[in-house]
Order: C-alpha cells, then structure tokens, then sequence
C-alpha cells in the first residue's frame, strides 16, 4: 500500500480543503517531510489519517480527556469546554456541514480510493465511508467499507504504522495484555485464537443438545437473565462513570466559586440589610434594660455573692460578736468593715464588665454605710468598745448567710452578666455586617446573589450525585451476584447432563481439536518470536551505539522484552533511561514490521522526542529510510535543524511546510525545509 493523494477537508485544524500529494516513492527515495510548528496540523494530519481507518473508536475517544472514555457523539460534535468536537471551529461557524479524509493509494489488486466524511444535521451527525476501486464491483459503504479496510490494516495494527514518537517507549515498558493481542493479530496469530473460539462454542452448543426440553429452556433463560444482567450492570456503570466526571467537575466549580463569595463576604449580608438593622435596635434595646436590671441590684448583691470566702468570715465574726459580744469582736468588725470595700472593689477577680473608678468609691462608700449601721453603740456592748448589740449582730447575721449559701442566685448574677456580655458583641458583629452591606452597589448585591445562588445550586447537584453513586454502586454489587449465582446455576445445568455416546464422540473430537490449535498456536508463537528477536537484536545494534549496557534483548511468550547484559545478567527496566526505552521500542517495531510482512505506510509523528544527538543521527540514517516503502514523518523545525535535515535529505522525495498563525486554519506549502545541495537535489 502506497498513498498517492491525502485529502483534508474542515477536519480538526483543517479549513476547507487541503490535498498532500505523496506519489511516487523510490526504494532509495521513501521519506515524505510534513512540517511546521506546534499547533500547525502534524497531529492533526496523523489522527485523520487514523480516523480514515478506525473511524471514532475507542483508542481515538480515550485520547480526548484523560481518564475519561467519552462517546462517539461527544467525540464528533464535542463537549463542551473540555472537547471542541473534530470539525474545524472555523467551518463550523461559517454554517459548513461536511467534514472528512480522503486517501487515494495504490495495492498490488490496483487503486483504492477510500473516504470517511461526516455532515451535520439539526444537532447531530450522519457518518459515511465509502470504497471506490476499480477491482471491486460496486461501490461499498459503511460495514462493508470497514470490512474491506480491515483487510488491509485492522484496527489493532493503526499503533505500529501511525504513531508519535514520544509515546512508543510504551511498548517497552509494560506487557499488557491488550499489546499482546495486538502484536498476536499482527503476526497473523490470533486467527488460531478465532478457531479456538468457534470450537469452544460449538462444545458448548453440543452440550446443550444432549440435554432435555425442560433442561435446555432453563438454561436459556438463565443465559438470556444473565446477558440481560451484564447490560444493566454497564449501563450502570457508564453512568458511575458520567456521575463521577460531573463530582470532580462540580467540585473544581465550587471550590473557584468559594473562593470568589469569601473574597467578598460582605456579599453574604446584603439580603438580610433589613433584619440586620432591625436586630440592631433589638439588640440595643435589649442590652440597656439588662444593664438597668443590673445597676438596680449591683450595689447589694454582687460584693456579697462575688466574694464568698469574705462573707463566710463575716458570718464567723458575727456569730461571735453575737455570742461574746466582746470588745475585740467589735475591733474584728470595724476592720472587717474597713477592709471589705477595698477586697471587693480592689482585688481579682474583678467584674465583667469592669466598673470605673468612680462607680468603685461609690459602692465602697455604701457598703462601708451599711455594715457600720449595723454595730451597736458602746453602752450596748458588756466588754470592749464595739457599739453593736446582740440584736442588731444577729439581724445582720442573718442576712449575711443567705448569701453564704445562694449558689443559685450566684449563678443567675453570672449568668445575666454574661448574657448581656454575649449581646454587646452580637452588636459589635452586627454593626460590622452592616457596615459592610453599606460599601456594596446594587449591580455588585445583584450579581453576587445570582452567583451565590449558582453556586448553592451545584452544591445541591454534588450531594445529589453523591447518592447517586452510592446507588449505582450497591446496585452494581447486587447485579454482580445476582450475575455469578446465575453462571453457577448454568454451570451445574450443564455439568447434570448426561451426553449419549454420538455426542460424547463429537464433543471428544471438539476437544482434541482444541488442544492441537493450542498447539500449533504455541508453537507458531515461539518461531515468530524467535523472528521478532532476531530482528530486534540486529536493529538495536544499529540504532543503540552510544553503550553497549544492553547486549541481547529476550522477547518472553508474552512478547515482554527482557534485557540482559554481556554477563547475561538481567537489567532492570526502571535502569534504562526515557531515551533507551524509545529507541528499543523503535526497534521493536522495526523488527514486527519486518517479520510481519506488512506493506502499510508509516507515519510518525514527533519523529525524534526525546532521543540524544546522537542516536537521532541513527535513527535518521538507519531506521526512517529502511523503515518502509514509504514513511511520512512530521517534525518541528527544533527537532530537525539543517545538520538532521542532511542527514535525512537524500532520502526525502517529498516536502511540505504547514503554516497556521491564526491556529485554525492550516495552510500547506510544497517546499523544502531548508535551502541547500541536499533540497536542490530532490526538490
């Protein structure tokens, strides 16, 4: 297969309709040059051409967003910011409809030309391939079309022809299983697999067979329940996949809006401006009626309930002064009279909140007046000078120990005082709300509020699909028993069958025919590895010349790589550098191309990634002009300055430049990437 004519209309960065004439090739002349800067069509260029091909499949939409599978309608027409869609943006808002690629090539059966093209109707989308050549009939459309491409390069073989650079170091690096069976269906393997496949079903047709009426209904309906069983469970889980798409898109939205509302916080009070002021008059209202009720009480009960230990000693001194009525009873008391204003008023802890000074003498003044009124004068006392009598001494006595034990009035006092603590900051937070409101605009109240709600709207969404998860997930669990208890009940249908000795014989015969595909396809397995390590081996060698770490490359029955040294020591693939990795890759596909006989074009994009001069010089030399009958490459000019561009120059039979400043239209110029003998010659 040889491309003569590549044609891109309104497809990715392509406006209108650009045509690469890539005809006539030679065995020492194969290398067609498309280049031009990032963001100037080179991928846009290797994914059409993949897209000719594969159509919209699913290594094309995992491509798209990361860590996300998106669907085919989204792949096309797009998805909101995250994906544009693959028509060109420009077409787009000029009203075009068609979108699509054309090839034109040439086979040994004679010319093909196949198109893949796309046109937008009332929000949707009509896709069509159509195959044209001269050797075929009837023009074929759509699955038939596939068909016929699918012969000539399947699906699983698009990796190893059209590929970038950067990304190949994959195919050293890990031996999974889908690489497997892409390398297996390149080497023409998998096909035994198919066999083994169809035989597989037949045994298992076979079985039912044998079995009786009732029995084969039942298991009907047991497979028809579990099949029915799978769908849902994917139907669930595409929705676990969308639902967990929209939560981390949610979150990055709220989290931005959060950041925005707090940056204005004043925004959260403008709708309660009213109930603000109105709790301010409140609150005012409020706090002066609770500092009257307090003042009216303050003088009496709050030195005697605040300072305990003061009125337990007073009691004390007034149970003797009752009972002796000595002369030093009366001196206790003038000090204790003396000394009780200032313990109150002058020590900690103090009052909440703080009286002044003035407000201090005056209770202290008062206090000091309404203990003195209660000493008897000194005719009264039988020994000593104090003036107060036995009944004046129990009177106050017994006023005084009411507040000895009033823990509950204590508490209220402490109480009020804190409430109306509590409310003189409400205040102090309301006025400070309010004189935030009073710096806002109308259009600033207006759009915050719009936006403040949006945001509460997502937050809803969020919770919302947070259940919803929780949901899929039981249901999901649910349907997987509900799945393996009805294979176990089909396994144990199948094993009660008892065959007749024709169905024995046949089933017998199914069996050792499975095992000689096994057979065989181990053994085809183990030449053509043993081809792919031959071939790998010599290409290494001439693409790998700055060390020899590497000095034979084992390729595994799961075609892995091993890497041993001269000592046949293994080396570890966390040892190898990103540049190693690629260029063992490069020889890797060099050497599955080679073995597997396939005639397809290769295209390469980021031809020389991350790869040192040197081995660059190797690759360009050794592995692009022998790579194939023809090879497409697409390097920006820092890749390929004028030294590469020698280097690789005789080999070039075709050049174009794309050029794309404005980034949504390319446009193609056939010329030379530099100007020297090497362009002259084949330009």
């Amino acid at each position: 297969m040889i491309f003569e004519e590549v044609s891109i209309y309104n497809l990715f960065c392509y406006y209108g309709k650009v045509t690469f004439d890539l005809k006539s090739p030679k065995d020492d002349c194969n290398i067609a040059l498309i280049y031009g800067r990032n963001g100037y069509g080179k991928t846009s260029f290797i994914n059409s051409i993949k897209l000719l091909f594969g159509g919209a499949n699913e290594a094309m939409r995992n491509a798209v967003i990361t860590g996300r599978a998106i669907n085919e309608k989204n792949y096309i027409l797009g998805l909101g910011d995250d994906w544009l869609g693959i028509m060109n943006r420009r077409a787009r808002k000029e009203g075009e409809r068609d979108f699509g690629i054309q090839i034109q090539w040439n086979e040994p059966e004679g010319h093909v030309s196949a198109e893949r093209k796309w046109h937008l109707q009332d929000g949707f989308f009509i896709m069509e391939l159509i195959i044209r050549a001269p050797f075929i009939q009837e023009i074929l459309y759509n699955e038939k079309a596939q068909n016929f491409l699918d012969e000539r390069l399947p699906q699983e073989y698009i990796p190893f022809f059209f590929f970038d650079g950067e990304q190949i170091q994959a195919l050293a690096e890990a031996n999974r299983t889908i690489q497997i069976k892409q390398i297996e269906r390149l080497l023409n393997i998998t096909q035994i697999d198919t066999l083994y496949e169809y035989i597989g079903r037949a045994l298992s047709k076979w079985k039912k067979e044998v079995m009786d009426e009732a029995e084969k209904a039942r298991l009907d309906e047991l497979e028809k329940q579990q099949e029915r069983a799978k769908s849902v469970q994917d139907e669930h889980r595409e929705k676990q996949n969308e639902i967990k798409y929209d939560i981390a898109r949610l979150e990055r939205e709220i989290a931005q809006e959060d950041r925005y509302l707090e940056s204005l916080r004043a925004y959260t009070y403008q709708r309660d401006e009213v109930n603000l002021k109105e709790k301010q008059k409140q609150l005012k209202d409020d706090i002066e009626e609770r500092q009257y009720k307090i003042a009216e009480t303050l003088p009496v009960d709050i030195p005697l309930l605040a300072n305990s230990s003061l009125v337990r000693q007073t009691v004390e001194y007034l149970r003797k002064l009752s009972e002796t009525q000595a002369e030093a009873q009366v001196q206790l008391i003038q000090s204790f009279i003396k000394e009780l204003p200032r313990n109150v008023f002058d020590n900690p802890p103090y009052s909440n909140p703080p009286l002044t000074d003035s407000q201090k003498e005056f209770y202290k003044r008062r206090l000091a007046y309404i203990l003195k009124a209660y000493l008897s004068e000194p005719e009264h006392i039988i020994e000593g000078p104090f003036s107060m009598g036995m009944k004046e001494a129990q009177e106050l006595l017994q006023k005084i120990s009411f507040y000895l034990q009033a823990d509950q009035l204590r508490t209220q006092k402490a109480g009020e005082l804190k409430d109306l603590s509590d409310r003189k900051r409400q205040l102090i937070e309301n006025e400070r709300k309010l004189d935030d409101v009073s710096r806002l605009s109308d259009d600033e109240r207006q759009e915050y509020q719009q936006r403040k709600e949006a945001n509460d709207e997502r937050k809803r969404q969020l919770g919302a699909n947070s259940e919803k998860l929780k949901e899929l997930a039981e249901k999901i669990k649910e349907i997987d028993k509900e799945i393996k208890q009805k294979n176990s009940d089909i396994e144990k249908l199948k094993d009660h069958v008892k065959a007749s000795e024709k169905a024995r014989k046949k089933l017998e015969l199914a069996r050792r025919l499975q095992d000689f595909f096994w057979s065989y396809k181990e053994a085809l397995k183990k030449q053509r590895r043993q081809a792919i390590e031959d071939a790998i081996n010599r290409h290494h060698k001439e693409l790998m010349s700055a060390h020899h770490l590497i000095d034979r490359i084992e390729v595994k029955e799961d075609f892995g790589l091993h890497y041993l040294d001269k000592e046949k020591a293994s080396i570890g693939m966390a040892s190898l550098s990103a540049g190693m990795k690629q260029l063992t890759a490069t020889a890797l596909l060099w050497a599955l191309n080679e073995v597997s006989g396939k005639n397809v074009p290769l295209v390469i994009d980021t031809p020389l990634a991350r790869i040192d001069r040197g081995h660059q010089n190797n690759l360009l030399t050794h592995y692009y002009p022998k790579a194939g009958q023809q090879v497409i490459v697409l390097p920006t000019d820092s890749e390929l300055d004028r030294d590469k561009y020698a280097l690789i120059a005789p080999f070039i039979y075709r050049e174009y430049s794309l050029e794309n400043p404005e980034g949504e239209k390319t446009n193609v110029f056939e010329k030379p990437m530099y100007f020297h003998e090497e362009a002259m010659i084949h330009g």
